[in-house]
């Protein structure tokens, strides 16, 4: 099970790209002082989750899915479970079950962003919304398999991404660290 204080510990150490992603981290550290169930799906109300933010073994494209329910591009992602002890845990077990990718190595210690979004009402479920943490990964293989929570899974590079999922603040925050950190890579 996830545990408050190594959540916090993560939260303190993610270097803010701008002052969206650092408000979120502030009303996360919130949620965590406030709410005993911060992590749980089930509670009816807003929660921690997990997601992974994958590239390619040679580092030029980004693995997106297309969401069932929200039908738009995404990265793998989700709830976390009991049986997870751990943010990236619960991270790697959903990229693993979304994109049938069994090995990652990640890129950069800790959350390599955070962001909180509005999740729709949907049947009995409020609209709520998902404190999520999202760690950068290299897939070990560029073979994949979707899940039946997805329409489809695909191989994109950083500029088709962008024509896909840009004009987000969030998503584009993303592109724009992967940008720096495939050009550094290639340095």
């Amino acid at each position: 099970m996830l545990d408050r204080e190594s959540s916090r510990s993560l939260l303190r150490k993610v270097k803010a790209a701008d002052s969206l992603e650092s408000a979120d981290i502030q009303k996360a550290m919130c949620l965590l002082d406030e709410q005993d169930d911060f992590w749980q799906a089930d509670n009816g109300r807003s929660h921690l989750t997990a997601s992974c933010w994958i590239l390619s073994p040679s580092l030029d494209a980004i693995l997106l899915l297309h969401h069932r329910k929200l039908n738009r591009w995404l990265q793998p992602g989700g709830h976390i479970e009991a049986h997870d002890n751990s943010w990236l845990e619960a991270a790697l077990r959903e990229a693993c079950e979304e994109t049938g990718i069994e090995n990652f190595q990640q890129l950069v210690p800790g959350i390599f962003d955070f962001d909180i979004h509005t999740i729709p009402a949907r049947g009995s479920v409020p609209e709520h919304q998902h404190y999520d943490a999202r760690f950068l990964l290299q897939a070990e293989k560029s073979e994949i398999h979707f899940s039946d929570e997805s329409n489809d899974l695909q191989w994109f590079s950083p500029d088709k991404a962008a024509s896909l999922i840009g004009g987000d603040p969030v998503m584009d925050r993303m592109l724009e660290k992967t940008r720096l950190l495939m050009e550094s890579k290639r340095r």
